[in-house]
């Protein structure tokens, strides 16, 4: 990937942690240890960050735009988050038969 690739993305799981954290009754709960969830940073796995920068940034956006448009209720739901990918042409990510 080119450098810069990236840049997009970071900034799309920004805006996912920023909501995140606004509906978080989570003690300490912040940015920076959602994004950390995300990177794999703490130990967890980055797959899916990294496989973001693939797509454009106007994807990206239409991703965030969604997720910011979502009451809490509706992303605590198990298809809230993924509804947002869906609406956006991502839905085959997480498709089962994949």
């Amino acid at each position: 990937m080119a450098e810069g690739d990236i840049a997009p993305v970071e900034a799309l799981f920004t805006r996912i942690c920023e909501k995140a954290v606004s509906c978080s009754d989570e003690p300490g709960y912040t940015v920076q240890a959602c994004l950390e969830e995300f990177t794999g940073a703490n130990g967890g796995s980055d797959d899916m960050y990294t496989s973001m920068a693939m797509f454009k940034p106007s994807v990206l956006d239409c991703v965030g735009d969604c997720i910011e448009g979502k009451s809490c209720d509706a992303l605590t739901e198990e298809e809230g988050l993924w509804d947002c990918f869906s609406a956006c042409g991502l839905d085959f990510m997480f498709s089962e038969d994949i």
